[in-house]
């Protein structure tokens, strides 16, 4: 529970969490952190025996890497295996998930993604290493290529979403996603405002609920103005009260 909920070692030593098995198995005993500790471990090696046996089997393997900041601040990179199992189905394995407190450059993530390979054995069988469209990324898999001679192939969705983001610079659609995000606001930060749109919504039949706040970071950028287009008769009703 812990492993796949991926919730923190305290939780099972919780007040709420004991309450609840002493309802449900008052003879059950909560496990320390340190037992817990031990059978996470027993759990990882055991998955990475697992995972290391299926890529060993695989002609080839395919590698996606990304360096990434967490809420706290804290830098990492992750690298990914993919291959085709025996049926030809698509299989991905998290080969690494590191704290990466140097910096992020060409050379200093290449020897990352060389430790990794080393560690799973993956030489001669790396056929193409996918990163984002930053140089630093696309320099790591340059410098690989001496070694190991992957092909560098760049996110199509990252490709996409930088295109997008590109296009709605302009200052026309630019000007219209910040009216959008002032309307969002307006309807977020009222009550009243949002009672009243409501209201509307259900007498012309829409759905009900304030508009979306767009998303600029994810891959769904703007998408939600759509929805807006959609209740722009609910809004422009409410507006002209």
């Amino acid at each position: 529970m812990i492993a796949i909920n991926q919730l923190p070692l305290a939780f099972a030593t919780s007040k709420g969490f004991r309450h609840f098995m002493d309802v449900v198995e008052p003879s059950y005993k909560t496990p320390s952190n340190a037992k817990l500790k031990n059978r996470i471990k027993l759990l990882h090696d055991h998955l990475k025996q697992k995972v290391a046996s299926q890529i060993d089997s695989a002609t080839a393997v395919a590698l996606t890497s990304d360096c990434w900041t967490s809420r706290a601040q804290d830098s990492y990179i992750t690298v990914t295996a993919h291959t085709l199992d025996s049926e030809w189905k698509s299989q991905a394995f998290t080969l690494a998930t590191e704290a990466m407190q140097e910096r992020h450059t060409g050379e200093n993530i290449m020897q990352r993604m060389q430790e990794v390979i080393a560690v799973w054995k993956l030489d001669g069988k790396v056929t193409a290493v996918v990163t984002d469209n930053a140089s630093n990324g696309i320099k790591a898999v340059n410098a690989l290529r001496g070694i190991l001679e992957p092909n560098d192939v760049t996110c199509s969705a990252h490709s996409l979403h930088l295109s997008i983001k590109k296009a709605l610079s302009d200052k026309e659609i630019d000007g219209l996603c910040q009216k959008s995000g002032k309307l969002v606001a307006h309807f977020r930060h009222s009550t009243i405002a949002s009672d009243q749109l409501t209201r509307r919504q259900e007498l012309l039949g829409l759905p009900t609920g304030a508009p979306d706040a767009k998303l600029p970071d994810k891959m769904e950028l703007y998408l939600p103005n759509a929805r807006k287009a959609h209740q722009a008769s609910a809004c422009h009703s409410k507006c002209s009260c």
